[in-house]
């Protein structure tokens, strides 16, 4: 019989669950309720969890049913022989003043999301940014001498440095959201063991807009006050918490807060900016995770210094450990794939998508080609998880037809990247995608969320909830319950989903980019005006579809309808085509590829194109391949062959004299030195043969060969012995 309803103490709630855990597995535990407590543990929690979830789940239904003390001792009933077990209490008094910041801790640890933060910090690198200020000759931010080390721990960082606004920069994929949710986590755990009324509020940026679109948007503060009431109504009002300096804020996203464009973003960051400004003396800490530099900089200020905390990329070697610890004697073939593979090295660098390839492999025991290839592998699994369970709206002629099941369930199918299409699920899934990215405004990027309710208005089908109730079981949906909201569980996954439509249906208006000087606003002058000395040009202004399109091009089928696709974007946007021809699941004709080169070439040495759209082009040269440095094998291993300059041969002076007047500019840059070096003295006549040298400086891609080629390993390379000492540091 249900009674008094208890309050579990945080060290009594940690050591309940531990002994739990230790003593049962799922089948146990579920056999102990419903002999002892006459309870069905499925009505209480779900199985597929996991089971750390169940338990503590399990623990805040017993709770609430003031059935704790019973729980307990049917437990050591149970399991006699359990030291964990018999060393609990007999009984757990009633709570007399609830405390709501235990049930807040306690709700943190039940979440069933909590199984996704678990990080092995053997494959987490935090570096420091120190930033050299606004004037800075060069990088303004580069990393902080005084930490040397790589940290494995977001929160033991935090206990190393004393600034109270950090800003953690990582690209989509890296584990930004997952370092912060651990925080959560463990600040949870730690409240729970000490409770020092200390609170985290995470909470995604990309929800920091006005209730309505022609509110004003309102400012921080506000903002987070409303976000806390809606979120936790019986905890303290979050104006009392945060006055108390009694919050740490854990803000997912700033690059995604939605805006109209660069300006506009730059004006919501100056809100931000200001709230740090007017709140600091508090003493909160604030954390932002963010993609970039160039959208965290401008929080900074000399008021209120905002510390840029870098997640590093996988290296080789934690790549290859990764691989070993969870494919094991299949590692060996998949590593050495890898490595002959530039692109797909980098692609696996982040942590979202080797988590995928490890997945993959495990089951298909082949690399995918690459972020298409993946993602349709991640969704592939979740259906045939799902279906396998047994789950209602799986169930063949429900959303998915007879044949979707079979393909599924016998992992048959046309293509790389083919999805179940027959059935309305992934079609409504993938129209509910488009839909959300093509309700925001033009220029807006990152992840969406939107009311339930208008999601459902998205849905074409007769029975919506079942959609979007399998797209929550697939874990390609997420719902924040307290505002009613959806959203895609992953930025990434929401693209994914978006560019099936977009593959089958190419819209190249909808990233048209302006590059003459003459059309792009604003203009190259405007923006450097607005720079500091140190501030990164930033680029052109986007569409917010880009990384959508280039995902389309790789799911538009066959190698025409790829050729064809890549060469609709050629016209409006030549850096983007080219990017999507680059991409290793993109096969364009040998001729496209040249017309793309050429036309990146042309771009980039004329002066009708903005600065700004000549750089973009270079950088997708730099992916797709300059065709001026041809790749040629020698002796020694690969290596590029750059573009040359001859010099012809003959007699030429070299070196300096004192106060020698044909070196004026020379002279004007060392005014402060005397003129020329004194091994440059004097200046004499050489003969010099006829030569060649490369038109540009050395490449980072012609360096790689020379590294991979062994160039460090062999002496005769180093041929002088100040070369010879450097290199052996």
């Amino acid at each position: 019989m249900p009674g008094q309803p208890v309050q579990l103490s945080g060290p009594q709630y940690k050591a309940i669950g531990e002994a739990l855990m230790a003593a049962f597995d799922y089948d146990s535990l579920e056999r102990l309720l419903q002999e002892a407590l006459g309870q069905r543990l499925d009505l209480i929690t779900s199985k597929y969890l996991g089971f750390t979830a169940v338990v503590w789940q399990t623990l805040r239904w017993a709770e609430g049913e003031g059935c704790i003390n019973e729980l307990v001792a049917a437990a050591k009933t149970f399991r006699l022989g359990n030291d964990l077990l018999q060393a609990l209490p007999t009984e757990f008094a009633a709570a007399a003043q609830p405390d709501p910041f235990l049930a807040y801790h306690k709700q943190i640890v039940a979440d069933p999301s909590s199984e996704r933060y678990q990080i092995d910090r053997r494959f987490v690198r935090l570096t420091l940014l120190l930033d050299q200020g606004p004037d800075a000759q060069g990088l303004r931010f580069i990393q902080d001498p005084r930490h040397h080390e790589a940290y494995d721990n977001l929160a033991t960082l935090l206990d190393k440095i004393t600034d109270r606004a950090v800003v953690l920069l990582g690209k989509p994929g890296s584990g930004k959201t997952t370092l912060l949710r651990r925080l959560q986590l463990e600040e949870a755990w730690e409240e729970l063991d000490n409770g020092s009324g200390r609170a985290t509020f995470f909470i995604s940026l990309n929800g920091y807009r006005a209730a309505r679109p022609d509110d004003p948007l309102p400012d921080p503060l506000t903002w987070l006050a409303a976000q806390w009431h809606i979120r936790y109504p019986s905890l303290p009002p979050f104006e009392a918490l945060f006055h108390a300096g009694r919050l740490r804020l854990l803000l997912d996203g700033l690059n995604e807060m939605p805006h109209r464009d660069k300006e506009d973003y730059r004006s919501r960051i100056g809100n931000w900016q200001q709230f740090l400004q007017q709140t600091a003396h508090y003493g909160n800490t604030v954390l932002f995770s963010c993609r970039s530099l160039d959208y965290s900089a401008p929080l900074n200020s000399e008021a209120v210094p905002v510390r840029q905390v870098n997640v590093e990329p996988l290296t080789p070697g934690q790549i290859e450990a990764y691989l070993n610890l969870h494919l094991g004697e299949r590692a060996g073939p998949v590593w050495a794939t890898l490595r002959r593979a530039e692109e797909q090295l980098r692609l696996f660098s982040a942590p979202f998508f080797l988590r995928l390839l490890a997945d993959e492999v495990a089951v298909t025991g082949e690399v995918p080609a690459g972020q298409a290839a993946l993602l349709t592998g991640f969704v592939r699994r979740a259906l045939k998880r799902e279906i396998e369970r047994g789950q209602r709206l799986f169930a063949p002629d429900s959303l998915l037809s007879e044949t979707d099941v079979q393909q599924v369930i016998q992992d048959q199918w046309p293509a790389p990247t083919s999805l179940p299409v027959q059935g309305p699920l992934i079609p409504q899934l993938s129209a509910l995608a488009y839909n959300m990215q093509d309700g925001r405004r033009a220029g807006e990027g990152g992840q969406v969320r939107v009311l339930e309710t208008v999601a459902q208005e998205m849905v074409t089908h007769p029975r919506p909830g079942d959609i979007i109730s399998a797209g929550l079981q697939l874990n390609v949906l997420d719902k924040e319950l307290a505002t009613g909201e959806l959203l895609f569980f992953h930025q990434l996954i929401q693209e994914y989903f978006a560019a099936r439509i977009l593959s089958q249906a190419p819209e190249p208006a909808r990233v048209a980019a302006p590059w003459q000087v003459t059309q792009v606003r604003p203009s190259l002058a405007r923006t450097v005006a607005a720079l500091a000395a140190s501030d990164p040009l930033p680029g052109l202004q986007s569409s917010g579809w880009e990384e959508t399109t280039i995902l389309a091009a790789a799911l538009a089928g066959s190698q025409e309808q790829q050729e064809q696709f890549v060469a609709g974007l050629l016209p409006v946007n030549l850096p983007l085509a080219a990017r999507c021809a680059a991409a290793p699941e993109v096969d364009v004709s040998p001729q496209l590829k040249a017309e793309l080169q050429q036309a990146l070439l042309s771009r980039i040495g004329t002066e009708k194109a903005d600065l700004r759209a000549r750089i973009a082009a270079a950088e997708a040269l730099g992916e797709l391949g300059d065709p001026r440095f041809q790749r040629r094998s020698g002796p020694h291993g690969d290596y590029l062959q750059p573009p040359l300059v001859a010099v012809a041969g003959g007699v030429y002076r070299i070196g300096s004299a004192e106060r020698s007047g044909c070196n004026v500019l020379w002279q004007l840059l060392r005014r402060n030195e005397r003129a020329g070096y004194e091994d440059e003295k004097p200046a004499h006549d050489v003969p010099i043969a006829a030569f060649a040298m490369g038109m540009f400086p050395v490449t980072n891609a012609e360096y790689r060969l020379f590294i991979e080629a062994g160039g460090y390993e062999e002496e005769r390379w180093w041929t002088t012995e100040a070369a010879r000492a450097w290199r052996r540091g």
